[in-house]
């Protein structure tokens, strides 16, 4: 009787322990390829975000200015600005409160004006001083209440970095950091800049915005060349214009004299004064 070895093909330990490492090698390269795109994408989508929001704050800061309330008097005009220091190393962050016409309603279904109050600052947190910081725009339908000036508080971006407005004074002919309440006139411009940080502190983002005033009705016009003129006849235009005046009139004159001269009633007349 024969006797005969079957040999069954397969993987030896080896073998299985080296499929083993490569495999875990390739999916370590895997994932840490897909977790970096991943990253890459949140940080982008951070960026953007970042930039919409503080465009979106800029460009809201801007109309509202640009929108600004013209008061019948100076002495009734709100318009001012200064400077609030926060956080441990008390840094200073700018505030602005004017008055601007909005179509836009503070309460829905609620009468309104379209004059309302608006001021724009930065908030934090006492309790958690290690919260960002947020600039906050207060909405005020009724800017005249002065008993109770409230509204509403909508917050236009978290984790502000920095806030800070500054003024051109016409009268000085310089920037100024402050705008306090005993000025009766408006800046000539407002220049403001608005810096963020994106959600995981690694980019730094910056938007800012000049706001030109115009000339604003309770300026009186520059009228002192027009006055000259109208009050000065001396000019040599008026002398030339009257002296053609006159020399029309002396011709006009002339002109009738000669007329006359040569009248038929005229020559029979002097006939009869020959004969």
């Amino acid at each position: 009787m024969r006797l005969y070895s079957i040999r069954q093909s397969g993987f030896t330990l080896i073998e299985l322990l080296a499929a083993s490492v490569i495999s875990a090698f390739i999916a370590l390269i895997a994932v840490t390829s897909v977790k970096s795109v991943t990253s890459g994408r949140e940080r982008i989508d951070q960026y953007t975000q970042t930039s919409e929001d503080l465009r979106f704050a800029i460009e809201l800061i801007r109309q509202d200015l640009l929108n600004i309330y013209r008061e019948a008097t100076p002495d009734a005009r709100v318009f001012y600005g200064g400077a609030t220091p926060l956080g441990e190393e008390e840094i200073p962050y700018s505030t602005l409160r004017f008055h601007t016409v909005s179509l836009t309603p503070a309460r829905m279904l609620q009468p309104e004006g379209d004059v309302y109050e608006v001021e724009y600052l930065v908030m934090g947190n006492e309790d958690q001083p290690d919260e960002p910081l947020k600039l906050v725009r207060r909405y005020q339908p009724n800017p005249y209440n002065t008993k109770n000036p409230g509204g509403m508080l909508s917050v236009l971006y978290s984790n502000i970095r920095s806030f800070d407005i500054v003024y051109f004074d016409p009268q000085l002919q310089e920037w100024v950091t402050a705008w306090p309440k005993s000025k009766n006139q408006l800046p000539g411009i407002v220049k403001v800049k608005l810096t963020g940080v994106t959600a995981d502190g690694r980019h730094v983002l910056s938007r800012s915005a000049i706001i030109d005033f115009p000339r604003w009705p309770d300026q009186p016009e520059n009228t002192g060349n027009s006055g000259n003129n109208k009050n000065n006849n001396n000019t040599p235009d008026n002398n030339t214009t009257n002296n053609n005046a006159d020399n029309n009139t002396n011709n006009n004159n002339n002109n009738r004299n000669n007329n006359r001269n040569n009248s038929p009633e005229v020559r029979s007349n002097r006939r009869r004064g020959r004969r």
